[in-house]
This record gives structure tokens, C-alpha cells and sequence, in this order.
């Protein structure tokens, strides 16, 4: 027998049973909607990265499977810059990129991703840190030019608080009192991901 549990209705939303704006997610295209420009540059509060520009790599990206650097630009600011693998050209960035822009315009607040291309040459670093950066590179696909197609993802500030899941709410967190499949903001994130 197939199962009949009653559906519950969305928590979490406004007198007028709407989405509210929150760390989650924006009311983009329901308060002034978004131009395509809009859409393509994304959630640029910044000034996006430029190609060719010189990095200061810090260390190796931590977690998940894409070949990575931690990196600051030429005026300071902390980014994560991820590789395509060798193989597999513009599946990370172009993936990313995409994916991204869907969420902004759909009203999730998403990071500051940007598609640079970088050269080994732009990348100085201590030299105790060299043979990791080429490690990395390695196993990085090159465009035909010898850069590497790179996404560039601005660090947030904030010390990360980890993942969330799709059940119940955070135990470390005071302020998620609404069970994560009743969120009417996580419920329209299924249709997107879809």
C-alpha cells in the first residue's frame, strides 16, 4: 500500500504565505525583477576578479572532491580558487556557474562566483608551497592558450557554521526553530533542483 501521510502545510512564511527574506533566500524577482544582465552577473556586491591577475596562494582548498587553492587578489581579498579536472574541461566552473546564477534568480542567496583564467605564472606563493601548486595543476585541465579556466569563489565572512541537512533543524542553532522539510524557502528549492 502506497502511503497516505497528509501533507503539512509550508511554516516559515509571511501573512501573505510567501518565502520571507532571510540568510537563506531573497525575494529577488518578487520585489523588482531581474534583468538578464542582472542574472548573469549574479550576486555581485564586489568587484569580480579579472583574468591574468597575480594570486597569493595560501594553502591547498580543504574538503569535497575539486582540485583546489586558497588564494588572495592583488587588494587582499580571500577567494577559493577551483579547478577544472584534466578530462573534464569546464565541468566544475561551467557547472558551477550555471547552477549558481539558477539559484540567484530564483531568489537563493548564493556565494560570489566568478570564471577567471589564471596562469602558473600568476600564481606566486612561499616557496614551501610550490610543489602543492603544482600538484594541483597537474591534475588540472589547460586551456589551449596554457591557462587554467578557474572559478574564483569569494570568501564569506563569518566563521562557516558547517552544512545543513534537509530533515529537522540545527541543534547548535537557536535560531532554526522551523523543521527543514516545512520551510516553504527549502520546499521551492526542490522544484529548482529538480
Amino acid at each position: 500500500m502506497l502511503g497516505t501521510d497528509e501533507p503539512t502545510r509550508a511554516r516559515a512564511v509571511t501573512p501573505l504565505d510567501e518565502a520571507p527574506d532571510s540568510t537563506w533566500f531573497t525575494n529577488r524577482n518578487a520585489v523588482r525583477r531581474l534583468s538578464p544582465t542582472a542574472i548573469h552577473n549574479g550576486p555581485g556586491l564586489h568587484r569580480a576578479p579579472r583574468d591574468g591577475q597575480r594570486w597569493t596562494v595560501t594553502g591547498l582548498k580543504q574538503g569535497g572532491a575539486a582540485l583546489g587553492l586558497r588564494a588572495r587578489d592583488a587588494a587582499g581579498d580571500a577567494f577559493i580558487l577551483k579547478f577544472d579536472q584534466r578530462g573534464h574541461d569546464e565541468v566544475e566552473t561551467g557547472a558551477d556557474i550555471v547552477a549558481l546564477r539558477l539559484l540567484f534568480a530564483a531568489g537563493y542567496n548564493v556565494p560570489e562566483n566568478h570564471i577567471v583564467y589564471v596562469t602558473r605564472e600568476a600564481l606566486e606563493s612561499e616557496e614551501s608551497l610550490r610543489d602543492e601548486i603544482d600538484a594541483v595543476l597537474a591534475g588540472a585541465a589547460r586551456e589551449p592558450t596554457g591557462a587554467y579556466r578557474v572559478l574564483a569563489s569569494r570568501h564569506i565572512d563569518g566563521e562557516p557554521l558547517g552544512t545543513t541537512t534537509e530533515l529537522g533543524t540545527r541543534a547548535d542553532d537557536p535560531n532554526d526553530r522551523v523543521a527543514h522539510e516545512d520551510r516553504r524557502d527549502m520546499r521551492g528549492l526542490y522544484s529548482v533542483a529538480a
